[in-house]
């Protein structure tokens, strides 16, 4: 049953896959996010820090679930957001 369930999701997400490619791409704006959204470490935070701090030309933003580890990433001085939140779905 579960198994049907997750294929009916899929098909569902048929549609929604292909409006996404209406939306125009930047090839400026680089996405991060670490450990399934729960965590800022390993090595996609020191590419995210790299890259916010010596390519200014790139918009780079961290994704996550968890409202402390995006409060982390904007006390350093990042782009953080919900991955629930509108503009959270809207970069992913």
């Amino acid at each position: 049953m579960e198994r049907l369930v997750k294929y009916i999701g899929y098909v569902l997400f048929i549609p929604i896959w292909w409006l996404q490619l209406l939306i125009p791409r930047n090839k400026n704006i680089w996405i991060f996010g670490a450990w399934y959204g729960n965590r800022y470490s390993d090595n996609s935070r020191y590419l995210y820090e790299y890259v916010k701090e010596h390519h200014p030309e790139i918009k780079a933003i961290w994704l996550t679930r968890s409202t402390k580890v995006k409060a982390q990433v904007v006390e350093k001085g990042g782009i953080s957001y919900l991955t629930s939140s509108l503009k959270g779905v809207y970069y992913s």
